[in-house]
């Protein structure tokens, strides 16, 4: 939510930490509640789009005559 009022990039900062956290969580504390694809497909998820929120901010920075 502070990412998306004060800037995007810490919402991709956000994704990707959570991406992170998902594949160390599982690796470190397995638990029931999730089915066991969850944790990689949740956090394979979360760090392309990560990847891909970084690379919409980048190209909107660009200025419009750099070719």
């Amino acid at each position: 939510m502070v990412g998306f009022r004060t800037s995007l990039w810490v919402a991709a900062a956000g994704l990707a930490a959570h991406g992170v956290f998902d594949f160390v969580r599982y690796n470190w504390f397995p638990g029931p509640g999730a089915p066991e694809w969850w944790p990689g497909f949740c956090g394979g998820y979360d760090v392309a789009a990560a990847i891909a929120l970084a690379a919409i901010l980048l190209k909107a920075n660009k200025p419009a005559d750099a070719r």
